[in-house]
């Protein structure tokens, strides 16, 4: 179980925006998968939204059950110190806030969060593997994610991105 304190703590003494340390996460916190991760709590384990206010949202697959989704999301970041100040449905260029985070849906129903780090590149990380700020073409070249999505990611919505400052 999540203890809702702890997160507290790890929130107020976080700097935004985050820096990217694949290394790091790697080695603390390889169980942690994109929404702990794009929020920048460090802990070794994979979060759902609302799974630290007990409303857990599993999966998504219009737009009801988006709003719903993002209803308990934003409870969420109002209990452990952190508020939206900006949203844009379709791109995040001039996004305000400390902290900018976009909300990609699946074709299967899930859900994946992308954030943007210091250095304004995009990076992603699943449960199990290490950050990744970056994307291959058909030829393997890698290229830096200058947006939250992967040009060459096949079935992916991007629902939201917000900018999030603390309270």
């Amino acid at each position: 179980m999540l203890d809702i304190n702890e997160i507290r703590k790890l929130i107020k003494a976080n700097s935004y925006p985050p820096i990217f340390e694949p290394a790091l996460w790697f080695r603390n916190c390889p169980r942690a998968n994109c929404y702990p991760y794009a929020l920048d709590l460090k802990i070794n384990q994979p979060m759902l939204v609302g799974d630290m206010i007990q409303k857990r949202v599993k999966q998504c697959f219009c737009r009801e059950d988006f709003n719903h989704f993002f209803q308990v999301f934003e409870e969420e970041l109002d209990t452990i110190g952190l508020k939206i100040v900006d949203r844009m449905e379709d791109n995040a260029v001039g996004l305000k806030g400390d902290l900018k985070i976009c909300i990609l849906f699946l074709y299967t129903g899930d859900y994946h969060f992308v954030r943007q780090d210091l250095d304004e590149i995009w990076s992603l990380k699943g449960t199990g593997s290490s950050p990744r700020n970056s994307w291959r073409d058909e030829e393997g070249d890698k290229y830096p994610l200058k947006g939250p999505v992967n040009p060459n990611q096949k079935n992916v919505n991007l629902m939201a991105c917000v900018g999030i400052s603390k309270k």
